[in-house]
């Protein structure tokens, strides 16, 4: 409900007849009457969060907005990071989709991220603040209580990369038992951007002071294992995969030289393999584990996959995604696509992995190559893959090009972002209806689903 101030006027002459003058006071009475009730309205709205536009205004505090009565937020709401346009002052938005409302609203710094515990209780909100006239102050991650929107932490995190876009993929993760979170940093010397791995002791409150490098990594990706004892970190960097085992404090273990540096982690070389599906992208997109958790899977942007054994860390599996039914003809030395090929017209953008509840389907998003010369590189469909044999098992046309997607607990709603126009589209995967919610934020990039 947008609140509109209106003014009554209530003219009174030099009457001094008491017929006028009951009738001022009559109408004096209606005047305080109605403002005793639009506040009583209001108040009773910002108690009940109804009605709140799907814009937020800026000038209201940081923290909590409007949400349940009791203060919960439910299962399958949306936590929206928008970064602003990477302004210096950004929101993660909690969208009520049936609603189509938001009902709470978080402030951050410049270029946010978020990861949310598996308990849907706690946000880890990471961004960088600034002064007014944008002069570097510090990083900070915060810890958010989602029921009450309390900050209940505020700490330092010292070389939290910012992003020169206005889109980024996430940089961080979170334990399946909600006790680490996980961030990749950067720290710039004089001679290179140092990347490494720091973990966040959330029942301790603080960050470790043991950290893993991870030389030369630049973008990347952390796949967290459901034991808690080892990571993945897909680097799109130097297109490799470095293995990290966790000790029991969650520190990461690796030898360390005499300077006391932490040493390279093991990493894997995925240079070798197939080539030339579309010949456009031969780096990582995305990195996912399988449903066994036993083995994960690679993505690149021409369409090849690898899959590798966790244990031996060694490629178990090299070929194209769907290759049977796109006819590829695979030799050592190249692939070649087939006239009917489903991704021949297209290409697979760097993008977060998305992953069914049950971690049998992947959601890919396939970007056009025509709009590449256009300097667009959104996608306008969605390819849904068996996780296991990444074979094709359905295709679903967006009505809009969008930034990236994330799936419902129970695979049946699609949500596509739309930083541009600043909406998310809901797609039913059965009934194919579409709905459209407008006026998120102002550009936001990606969502999570409330747990």
């Amino acid at each position: 409900m947008k609140y509109v101030a209106r003014t009554i006027r209530v003219f009174t002459g030099p009457h001094t007849d008491p017929t006028h003058r009951i009738q001022r006071d009559l109408a004096l009475g209606v005047v305080a009457a109605l403002l005793l009730a639009g506040t009583a309205i209001l108040a009773a709205s910002q108690q009940t969060g109804g009605g709140l536009p799907t814009r937020p205004q800026t000038s209201q505090k940081e923290g909590l907005r409007q949400g349940t009565p009791d203060g919960r937020l439910q299962s399958g709401w949306l936590y929206v990071l928008d970064p602003n346009n990477m302004a210096y002052e950004s929101q993660v938005l909690v969208l009520d989709t049936v609603q189509e409302r938001v009902v709470r609203t978080f402030k951050a710094g410049q270029g946010p991220d978020i990861v949310i515990s598996s308990d849907g209780t706690r946000l880890y909100l990471a961004s960088t603040l600034r002064n007014r006239k944008g002069q570097f102050k510090h990083s900070v991650l915060q810890v958010i209580d989602t029921g009450t929107g309390t900050v209940l932490k505020t700490v330092e995190n010292p070389d939290y990369p910012i992003s020169t876009v206005r889109e980024y993929s996430s940089r961080m993760a979170i334990s399946d038992d909600g006790r680490w979170v996980y961030v990749l940093r950067n720290r710039n010397t004089a001679d290179e951007v140092f990347n490494y791995l720091a973990t966040f002791d959330t029942t301790q409150g603080r960050f470790l002071p043991e950290t893993a490098s991870l030389a030369h990594c630049g973008v990347g990706s952390i796949l967290a294992l459901p034991d808690g004892r080892r990571l993945n970190v897909v680097c799109h960097g130097t297109n490799d995969v470095r293995f990290l085992d966790l000790t029991e404090t969650g520190a990461p273990s690796v030898n360390t030289d005499a300077d006391n540096r932490p040493a390279n982690p093991p990493k894997l070389s995925l240079a070798q393999g197939l080539s030339g599906v579309t010949m456009h992208s031969r780096g990582i997109v995305l990195g996912f584990s399988s449903p066994n958790r036993s083995e994960f899977a690679v993505i690149m942007g021409d369409g090849r996959f690898f899959k590798v054994d966790r244990q031996s860390r060694t490629i178990i599996l090299a070929d194209a995604i769907d290759s049977k039914a796109r006819k590829i003809v695979s030799t050592t030395a190249k692939t070649a696509s087939s006239a009917d090929d489903w991704l021949a017209d297209g290409w697979i953008r760097y993008q977060d992995p998305v992953v069914s509840g049950d971690g049998m389907r992947v959601y890919l998003g396939i970007s056009r190559l025509v709009h590449m010369s256009q300097g667009v590189d959104y996608f306008d469909r969605v390819v849904v893959l068996d996780s296991r044999t990444l074979e094709r098992l359905d295709t679903i046309k967006l009505p809009r090009l969008s930034n990236s997607v994330t799936i419902s607990s129970d695979g049946r709603r699609l949500y596509a972002i739309s930083p541009d126009q600043a909406t998310i589209t809901t797609l039913d995967t059965v009934t194919r209806e579409i709905r459209t919610i407008y006026g998120i934020g102002t550009s936001p990039i990606r969502a999570i689903v409330a747990p």
